[in-house]
């Protein structure tokens, strides 16, 4: 996981969404700290020093200039840049669990919208957007139950590999990319908004089928689960 170390490497290596993977190793290390805070500050007040830091953080690091050929600022890239919106997702699980109350701001669409509006300008403001939505689709399961429809059956079937979608899904679109480029298909809209999403999600559920599923406990995953959590 040192690649995110290295402007070559910090996208990974012929697959950039690895540069996540070990930002997320980052940021279990950074559990500890975390917790201590969370301990002796509350949750509450820990999360507002956590947004402080990492506000201090980003806007520190965009102030130095990059150098070289390469136009990456690394520090943009690390934990510290990014602990906010892995802190806003502990608090939302010790909610979803009942051990704390999420303020009412926290659950409400209209205050999401505005940040993931202002999140265009500012990225931290998408992760707290994100948080909103996920309290608040948590909360509407909560209250009304697990959606029974064709559309949330699907997402949640799709859930279910998007791991293995996550890791494979850039090199698989690079792969249909080239084979686009072959065929003279690649200034084709069609062809692009079509075959590369359709290549990477029936690649990536051929993975998880002869690969991850292997892995994975789900009977004991089942089990765990009430009947309004549960995926049919």
């Amino acid at each position: 996981m040192l690649h995110i170390f290295f402007t070559a490497t910090v996208f990974g290596v012929y697959d950039s969404p690895l540069w996540t993977l070990a930002l997320e190793e980052q940021l279990y290390a950074l559990y500890q700290p975390f917790l201590w805070f969370r301990r002796r500050l509350g949750v509450s007040r820990t999360i507002l020093l956590v947004a402080g830091l990492s506000i201090t953080w980003q806007t520190w690091a965009g102030s130095i200039p990059t150098t070289g050929h390469s136009s990456i600022n690394l520090l943009l890239y690390q934990a510290p840049a990014r602990w906010l919106e892995w802190c806003l997702g502990a608090w939302a699980a010790e909610a979803y669990f009942g051990g704390i109350k999420l303020p009412a701001w926290s659950h409400k669409p209209g205050v999401a919208a505005i940040t993931l509006i202002l999140g265009c300008a500012y990225s931290l403001l998408w992760g707290i957007g994100f948080f909103i939505l996920l309290n608040r689709a948590m909360q509407l399961e909560r209250t009304q139950g697990y959606p029974k429809n064709w559309a949330a059956d699907q997402l949640a079937r799709i859930g279910l590999w998007s791991y293995s979608l996550y890791l494979l899904h850039t090199p698989l679109m690079n792969l249909g990319l080239g084979v686009l480029i072959f065929l003279h298909l690649n200034r084709s809209a069609m062809a692009n908004l079509v075959f590369l999403p359709t290549l990477a999600l029936m690649g990536s559920w051929v993975f998880f089928y002869l690969v991850e599923r292997h892995f994975l406990n789900l009977q004991r995953r089942s089990d765990s689960l009430s009947p309004a959590q549960e995926i049919k």
